[in-house]
């Protein structure tokens, strides 16, 4: 239950590999901020069956782990987490810039210029419910920003994380000739995780971005399928939006593909 005071800075060199990369700590909190590079291979291996230090195999995580109940208050970056995925790296599964299951009060920031073989959320990996303990919300993140450039390249893009909910607003820019199947502003009420071989799917959960949504498309910037501005999900019976505020997408200076914008309350072109 240790805290570090102070940053943490984790790079990951252009010939090195590793199943995974956690910027915050096991167990404990980080009261300063968290910094991950990746220029090298981040593997998705072995992860069926692994144990809890490779849940996430293949992922990037900006925050930390929470193993223990008796460490949900701690368990914190309370600045701000960024990841950065270089040219050249290529990352099998996903990128989070929140925690497995700890929470980053302090926001995220995720720049991907490289190659992301499964989704990049700015929020966080949670496979338990956001109120597994009562009072505690686990997974938290607060603003998020997600920036894919270059020729950087994704499965799908959320604003929001993956079953954790965002505490402030949500952003999303794709510029250059950065290229991703679907883009959403808001995260996943979906996690499907495996556990001792053993594969599961959870949800859907009552999400929220609990601000407003952007999503802004730059240059030669391309969407395969769909720009989302947020999703409905049915929870108990009852329809419920994954965004308090509103969804807004922006159309700028953009020479890029898309087939469709899906649930958005105002689009913007620039040109």
């Amino acid at each position: 239950e240790g805290v570090v005071h102070g940053d943490i800075v984790t790079t990951i060199n252009k010939d090195a590999e590793v199943h995974t990369v956690t910027g915050g700590s096991d167990d404990g909190g980080v009261i300063g901020n968290t910094y991950v590079h990746v220029y090298g291979t981040i593997l998705k291996k072995n992860y069926e069956e692994a144990n809890r230090a490779l849940k996430g195999a293949g992922c990037v995580f900006g925050g930390g782990y929470l193993g223990s109940s008796s460490c949900i208050d701690i368990t914190d970056v309370s600045g701000k987490t960024n990841v950065y995925i270089y040219e050249g790296a290529d990352v099998q599964g996903d990128v989070y810039g929140g925690g497995l299951t700890a929470r980053s009060s302090g926001g995220s920031n995720v720049v991907v210029s490289g190659t992301v073989q499964g989704d990049v959320y700015g929020g966080s990996w949670l496979h338990e419910s956001t109120n597994q303990y009562g009072q505690y919300e686990l997974g938290y993140v607060g603003e998020t920003y997600v920036e894919m450039n270059g020729n950087g390249s994704a499965n799908n893009v959320y604003g929001g994380g993956r079953i954790g909910n965002i505490h402030g607003n949500s952003r999303v820019l794709l510029k250059d000739n950065a290229k991703v199947s679907n883009v959403y502003g808001t995260g996943n009420a979906y996690t499907t995780f495996y556990s001792w071989g053993t594969e599961y799917t959870f949800g859907p959960i009552a999400i929220e971005t609990t601000g407003d949504a952007t999503i802004q498309i730059q240059d030669s910037a391309v969407v395969t399928d769909t720009i989302y501005g947020y999703e409905f999900v049915e929870v108990a019976g009852k329809i419920q939006k994954t965004l308090s505020g509103s969804a807004n997408v922006y159309f700028e200076h953009s020479t890029g593909d898309f087939k469709r914008v899906m649930n958005v309350d105002l689009v913007h072109v620039a040109d």
